[in-house]
């Protein structure tokens, strides 16, 4: 998962607090910042380091959609 967004830190302990309830684990990260803009790339799996599908990856897709939009 990419994405940008405002660089406040509460979008990242937000969405990584919510991706911990569901289980889903960030098994590596980047990150770019400026003043403007918090550049950010997850690679993201299930509890077991299996990929996500199906509706559990559209389950975590709406998550970023959804914590984001208020955000950008």
């Amino acid at each position: 998962v990419e994405f940008e967004a405002p660089p406040d830190p509460s979008i990242l302990t937000t969405l990584c607090q919510a991706l911990r309830e569901r289980q889903v684990y960030i098994l590596d990260s980047a990150t770019r910042l400026t003043p403007e803009k918090l550049f950010q790339s997850f690679h993201l799996r299930e509890r077991h380091g299996k990929p996500l599908i199906g509706e559990r990856r559209q389950e975590v897709e709406t998550l970023f959609l959804t914590t984001l939009s208020p955000a950008c």
